[in-house]
C-alpha cells in the first residue's frame, strides 16, 4: 500500500494534494505542479516511499533519526532535484533562471497562490515531513499485512 507521496508532506499544515494546491497565476508554477502531478513522477516519488518504508517500521515520526535515515533522506532529495531538473530542462531554464522567477514571484502579492504551490512542492524537501511521510507509510503497510494475515494470505 503506497501513501501518496503529496498526501504525505506536511509542513506548518501544508498538504500538497489535488484537494489543496491552489490554481497558480504563474504560468512556470503551474507548469510545475501539473509536472509533478503526472503519473511518473507520481510513481517514481511513490517507488522511493514505498521501497525503503520499512527502514521506519516501528519507529515515531517525531523522534530523532539515525544516520541511516538521514542518508535515505539525501537518497529522497536526490529524486526530487532530478525532477526539478528534468522540469527545468523541459522549460529551457537554468537553475538560477528559475531561482531568479520564484524570488520575483515572493515579492509580489499579486502572486501569493504561486508562492503557495512552491512552499507545498519544496515541503517535500523537509526532512521532518519526509519522516511523517516515511512513519506513515511503514504504518500503513504493517496494517496492510497484518489484515492480510488475517485473511490468511
Amino acid at each position: 500500500m503506497v501513501t501518496n507521496w503529496r498526501n504525505g508532506l506536511s509542513k506548518r499544515g501544508w498538504y500538497f494534494s489535488s484537494h489543496t494546491k491552489l490554481e497558480s497565476s504563474d504560468l512556470v508554477v503551474a507548469r510545475l505542479v501539473a509536472f509533478c502531478d503526472q503519473e511518473e513522477v507520481e510513481a517514481m516519488l511513490s517507488g522511493f516511499v514505498q521501497k525503503h518504508a520499512a527502514s521506519f517500521h516501528g519507529v515515531e515520526a517525531d523522534e530523532e533519526h539515525g544516520h541511516e535515515v538521514h542518508e535515505l533522506f539525501k537518497s529522497y532529495e536526490k529524486v526530487f532535484e532530478d525532477v526539478i531538473a528534468t522540469f527545468l530542462r523541459q522549460e529551457k531554464l537554468s537553475p538560477n533562471e528559475f531561482f531568479a522567477h520564484c524570488r520575483a514571484l515572493q515579492r509580489s502579492p499579486k502572486h501569493e497562490d504561486a508562492t503557495g504551490n512552491l512552499q507545498l512542492l519544496l515541503s517535500a524537501l523537509d526532512f521532518e515531513a519526509f519522516c511523517e511521510l516515511m512513519t506513515r507509510e511503514a504504518i500503513q503497510t504493517q496494517i496492510a499485512l497484518k489484515e492480510a494475515e488475517d485473511m490468511g494470505l
